[in-house]
């Protein structure tokens, strides 16, 4: 959930969408969370040689989108979409949004391949 749409949520309605969370985390999340504090690539960012779409949502607060800018300014000939607003787990919108830049930059890639 965005900072949006936190905002608009009574304190007593968090209780679900945090239930949702913790209920949907697979498992491994923590080891995950634990290897990604640990280890660093902005090193071999530069031999990345595929095509790459970094997408940032601003309102993420999981990675945050500094983070994101840092990885796609790393990656050579990287683009970036930024999601305004946007959270981690994407609501209806932003993944329509998400999707769509999604498909134009496959799209693209197929086209300069042929």
């Amino acid at each position: 959930m965005s900072t949006a749409d936190l905002a608009g949520l009574e304190p007593a309605a968090l209780d679900e969408p945090a239930t949702q969370t913790l209920t949907a985390m697979p498992p491994g999340t923590l080891d995950h969370f634990d290897l990604v504090s640990r280890v660093d690539v902005r090193a071999d960012l530069a031999k990345v040689s595929a095509p790459t779409l970094v997408v940032a949502p601003t309102g993420d607060r999981l990675v945050l989108p500094e983070s994101s800018y840092r990885l796609a300014a790393g990656i050579p000939g990287a683009q970036l979409l930024e999601l305004p607003g946007a959270a981690h787990i994407l609501n209806p919108a932003d993944r329509a949004t998400w999707l769509r830049h999604v498909r134009e930059f496959l799209t693209e890639l197929s086209a300069t391949a042929a």
